[in-house]
């Protein structure tokens, strides 16, 4: 499975909007990787030989966006959203940092750092190495709710995903390890894959 997102000048209805930076997490290997906007047709070349792309509203915002910017379609990955599972099953749009909220609730550390506006600024403003802390933390917190709807059974589409094992189980909880902080991110503690 392979976690990503990207940050972005604005919204997906914006013609003139764009990528700016983009974060992955190869789950199984244990490894980050960072895409600048020039490197993002090799990012989607990636995501096409994950088993797995999850992310947080990927389906309507990020997937759409890097096919638009790298003019590669993503049609036939398995998709792991757990925004878009929550949307079908409650009707409602719920924010990432409400979904963490709700699983760890005693945890602040399980939070985001900044919101999408934030970021928006932060690439304005020339702050480039702040934006990708900030990218890279949302991969780590988006790879953590991942995580808990595998091992809770959560769809890929129109499969669930096959059960896991103790062993399954350990593997993914030691893959959250690597970026365990932002001050991790800040200190480019992350592997670039590309």
């Amino acid at each position: 499975m392979v976690v990503f997102d990207l940050e972005t000048t604005g919204l997906m209805q914006d013609p003139e909007a764009f990528p700016t930076v983009g974060v992955s997490h190869d789950v199984h290997a244990g490894q980050y990787g960072m895409w600048d906007r020039k490197d993002l047709k090799g990012l989607a070349s990636y995501l096409k030989g994950a088993d797995i792309v999850s992310g947080f509203n990927i389906l309507r915002f990020d997937l759409p966006f890097l096919e638009r910017e790298t003019g590669i379609s993503l049609d036939g990955v398995a998709v792991l959203d757990p925004f878009q599972h929550i949307l079908k099953h409650t009707g409602r749009f719920v924010g990432l940092d409400k979904v963490l909220g709700a699983l760890w609730p005693n945890n602040p550390e399980m939070r985001k750092s900044d919101s999408g506006a934030d970021a928006i600024g932060m690439y304005r403003r020339g702050e480039i190495e702040r934006l990708r802390s900030y990218c890279a933390l949302d991969v780590y917190l988006e790879t953590a709710v991942a995580l808990e709807a595998v091992m809770n059974g959560l769809m890929v589409g129109d499969k669930t995903l096959p059960p896991m094992t103790e062993d399954d189980i350990q593997v993914y909880k030691t893959s959250l390890k690597p970026i365990a902080m932002p001050t991790a991110v800040v200190s480019k503690s992350f592997t670039t894959i590309h």
